[in-house]
């Protein structure tokens, strides 16, 4: 690899290296240290960032390449930062996805309507988890609305517009868009609505997970999944989210992230007999656990992530 290209590494999304990690993404040592001599980088505590003529000569090389990239600040959270992008390269090599093109964001953050607060998206018992909000009247509309894609962003709006309800943020740790077949979509005109690309994609939306993730922290956010998945749904890409433009299915999951291969399995025997009422209000999706060990235990990757979750990763819940 070259140095440009080990610059390019520090974009946005990924602003913070460490010397481990920048191997694991197949760039060499001496390129860092390259980068270093040369004033693009500074090394703080075994992190490395960039500087402030890293930056401008980021930009310039992204310029020169045709490269739509920005580099990265400091993260607030370096830990977090880091993390992220480590579960994003074990998963890269994990799976070959032959003839697809893997999209990662990492610490994505997804607009969606209505922005219900948690307790009017769930309550929490010894039963499991009760889900309120399809009787909220903008949720009823939602459902009942007729499945056609909107003309144009203003007429979604259209739709919002009677009611005075904010908007909802989920947060992932990592989205993973895989673009199968690409080469059939190609020509495919973007729709207006369709601003997060999600036509034509399967898509694992990945929530760093532990022993000491509750049953209340796993609702909060699965409450934001299923509001974010009807929104979609209903309004952005009625009957396109879940079949794509060739009519073969397009799939979401949702896959809790752990560290450790026993936290899995200790959540698994947690949350399992839950799965069927956990998934409930947004089929078809797919609830999954996995860890970062068994990622790194990989040795040959599997041709799909389908593989790679049914021999490595604990099945929640997967429709029928």
């Amino acid at each position: 690899m070259s140095a440009t290209t080990a610059l390019l590494r520090f974009d946005r999304d990924h602003p913070v290296w460490t010397g481990e990690l920048f191997v694991l993404a197949g760039e060499s040592p001496e390129d860092l240290d390259l980068l270093a001599r040369r004033g693009l980088v500074e090394e703080r505590e075994g992190v490395w960032s960039l500087t402030q003529e890293g930056t401008a000569g980021f930009r310039a090389e992204a310029a020169e390449c045709f490269l739509d990239a920005a580099p990265g600040p400091f993260p607030e959270d370096c830990r977090q930062s880091l993390r992220r992008t480590r579960w994003q390269l074990l998963l890269d090599r994990a799976f070959r996805g032959r003839w697809g093109l893997k999209e990662f964001q990492p610490g994505a953050v997804l607009s969606f309507w209505p922005g219900l607060s948690p307790e009017e998206r769930h309550r929490c018992g010894t039963e499991g988890v009760r889900w309120l909000f399809g009787e909220h009247p903008a949720v009823r509309a939602l459902r009942d609305r007729p499945l056609a894609v909107p003309s144009s962003r203003e007429e979604a709006e259209a739709f919002r517009a009677p009611w005075d309800l904010p908007w909802g943020r989920l947060s992932l740790d990592l989205l993973l868009l895989f673009r199968y077949d690409f080469h059939c979509y190609q020509d495919q005109l973007p729709l207006p609505t369709d601003e997060g690309g999600f036509a034509n994609t399967d898509r694992l939306l990945c929530h760093f997970v532990g022993a000491d993730t509750t049953l209340e922290d796993l609702a909060a956010h699965l409450g934001e999944v299923h509001l974010f998945l009807l929104h979609q749904r209903r309004l952005l890409l009625p009957r396109l989210f879940d079949r794509d433009a060739q009519e073969q299915d397009a799939v979401t999951w949702w896959v809790g992230c752990c560290e450790e291969e026993g936290q899995a399995r200790e959540l698994a025997a947690r949350w399992t007999p839950l799965g069927a009422q956990l998934a409930a209000p947004s089929l078809p999706l797919d609830l999954w656990l996995v860890s970062r060990e068994v990622l790194e235990g990989v040795k040959e990757p599997e041709e799909s992530f389908w593989d790679l979750f049914s021999r490595g990763g604990h099945r929640l819940f997967c429709p029928a």
